[in-house]
């Protein structure tokens, strides 16, 4: 089983997740309610990541933020991304990859089944969080200039 299939088999019983052949191009994923509808002609990878994104506007969205009208509505996007990026590219997933000696960010993108800038998209949100410098579950986290760990 793939990450996407792991991910709807995990949020299946809260959200209703259905492919459709008949979205534009430009849209991965959309959300009405507490369906999340997917773009069936984008690739496994980016649907992953739009799936993940809609997952975190059902979890952390209030209305509609579609036209981004206000400044609440660009906030609740921006945390619905990290909110999605963060399930499927948490500590303890970077911690695993580092245990098995995955470190390039090629390896680790493929590990987490995203693409590279996708990963370094959700690293920066760490960076943003918790600094550059930070400890988790005993191990040292440097993300100065991309990632970089040790066990303490």
């Amino acid at each position: 089983m793939n990450r996407l299939e792991r991910v709807i088999n995990k949020y299946e019983s809260n959200i209703n997740f259905i492919y459709k052949n008949d979205m534009p191009n430009c849209l991965g994923a959309l959300t009405i309610g507490n369906t999340v509808f997917i773009n069936n002609h984008y690739d496994r990878i980016n649907q992953l990541q739009n799936v993940v994104e809609e997952i975190g506007h059902v979890k952390t969205t209030a209305g509609n933020i579609t036209g981004y009208k206000t400044i609440s509505d660009i906030r609740q996007e921006k945390q619905a991304r990290i909110y999605g990026s963060h399930l499927i590219i948490d500590l303890d997933s970077i911690i695993a990859c580092y245990k098995a000696d995955i470190r390039t960010p090629w390896e680790m993108s493929d590990f987490f089944e995203v693409s590279e800038s996708y990963m370094w998209k959700a690293i920066d949100t760490y960076r943003i969080k918790r600094g550059i410098d930070f400890t988790y579950k005993g191990y040292k986290f440097n993300l100065n200039n991309g990632l970089s760990m040790s066990k303490i």
